[in-house]
């Protein structure tokens, strides 16, 4: 009498042997899971990436995956197969190229030279030809070398030129190094999927290429005494005037204005604005009718379009239509006939702080300021001051409360606009430039615009 016990599973062929399929019980999504012959481990292939929905498609696509794995091994153990090989130089240049002609933004591409750059120069220094000899011990020697990199620093040198740069001692921030990483490896993920990358998986890029830790300290942002301290600083700025020589030319006794500063400043405190969202701000984008700018997808960071309003900043609705009376026939608000260039807006910031007297801040600090004096004044939006401030930056509501809600507790109770809450309302209304819009001097105005 043979044993009593647990009855013996009968195993069934399949029709796709080498490939299982199964179905996700984390996101209900139908997967195949199969063996690379080129660099024996597992690999997972998501049916919902390829555009596959149905049980025959499935099995379709599995048994033509076992077969191409059984072909593959058979032409290995006969000595024929051929195995591909992708110059990193070509796999570059293929991507940037490929990137670009979706749409990619010139400053995303230009982030992602930031890393991929030195890691194509580290490749060819150190014999790494293909994308297929790429490993994990690769990426971790590359790596080491990455982090151990000094920063670029300014070359104060005799003769240098202006923007000049050179390798200075301390080594650059971590979100740099990190911000880096993050661009190769999209890259590499992006050849992994391509099939040029067989000796990594996902987890391996990830491993090796890990990031390195940073701090994170409180965010920066201008206090009402500091935002009243730089508003004068550059109408002092923009007031002054200068003598300058020329190399291999006389004296000029001509006095000369500093491009103006004033302007430019108080809109990027009263609309929130990135830099480069303010200093290409054509006219095409504000409608002082309807009280807003509409900034499109292009022009933002995220790629999501918004409605900056006017309603909470009187003196900013002011600065506009005083500034379009005089505009001329320039398409943009800033600048000259292309915008405003960062290389002399940086140059009027650092002017300021060291010759007239206002405090240290980036550009950046002034779009959280905006942030913080929307999302702290009580008499503005009242409670739902994170959620607009959110809007009108462009970024997540849980950013605008994490970093912006309760950060100022001294706004009047009373302030019912940006410039009341910031403390600066008398001195845009005393510049001459912001008026208020019903002045008599503002209806004056606009009667000889009407009229012209």
């Amino acid at each position: 009498m043979g044993k009593i016990g647990r009855p013996r599973k009968r195993r069934v062929r399949t029709a796709h042997p080498g490939v299982k399929l199964k179905r996700l019980k984390s996101n209900g999504e139908w997967v195949a899971r199969y063996m690379d012959p080129e660099t024996g481990r597992e690999k997972q292939q998501t049916f919902t990436a390829i555009d596959i929905t149905t049980e025959p498609a499935r099995r379709a696509w599995a048994i033509k995956k076992s077969n191409s794995i059984r072909e593959y091994r058979a032409a290995v153990a006969a000595g024929v197969a051929v195995v591909t090989y992708t110059p990193i130089k070509d796999a570059l240049k293929a991507y940037f190229d490929t990137a670009s002609a979706e749409g990619l933004k010139a400053s995303t591409l230009k982030a992602y030279h930031e890393g991929a750059d030195p890691f194509g120069t580290w490749c060819r220094k150190n014999g790494v030809k293909h994308t297929e000899d790429l490993n994990g011990p690769k990426l971790e020697a590359f790596r080491k070398a990455f982090v151990g990199r000094k920063a670029y620093v300014p070359d104060t040198s005799e003769g240098a030129g202006q923007g000049a740069k050179v390798i200075g001692e301390r080594r650059r921030s971590p979100l740099q190094v990190n911000k880096c990483l993050r661009a190769i490896r999209t890259i590499l993920n992006q050849w992994r999927i391509q099939g040029t990358l067989p000796k990594l998986d996902s987890d391996g890029i990830k491993d090796a290429l890990r990031f390195q830790k940073v701090t994170h300290d409180t965010p920066r942002f201008l206090r009402a005494s500091d935002i009243k301290t730089l508003l004068e600083a550059a109408q002092r700025h923009d007031k002054a005037t200068f003598n300058y020589v020329r190399k291999g030319e006389d004296r000029q006794n001509r006095e000369h204005h500093y491009a103006p500063a004033f302007e430019f400043i108080t809109a990027a405190l009263l609309t929130g604005c990135r830099f480069s969202e303010l200093a290409k701000l054509k006219w095409s984008e504000v409608n002082l009718d309807a009280g807003e700018i509409m900034l499109t997808s292009d022009r933002t960071k995220t790629g999501h379009g918004r409605r900056i309003a006017l309603d909470v900043s009187p003196a900013l609705a002011a600065l506009l239509e005083s500034m379009k009376l005089r505009r001329g026939g320039r398409r943009f608000v800033f600048g000259d006939d292309r915008g405003l260039d960062r290389n002399t807006a940086d140059r009027e910031r650092e002017r300021l702080s060291a010759a007239f007297g206002a405090p240290k801040f980036t550009w950046h600090d002034l779009r959280r300021t905006c942030g913080t004096f929307l999302a702290c004044a009580p008499g503005v939006y009242a409670g739902a001051g994170a959620f607009h401030a959110a809007k009108r930056l462009g970024h997540s509501v849980l950013v605008s409360e994490r970093h912006y809600a309760g950060a100022v507790t001294d706004i009047p109770r009373d302030a019912q606009t940006l410039e009341a809450a910031m403390g600066i309302a008398k001195l845009l209304e005393s510049s001459g430039v912001c008026r208020t819009p019903g002045t008599a001097m503002d209806r004056a105005a606009n009667g000889q615009a009407s009229a012209s």
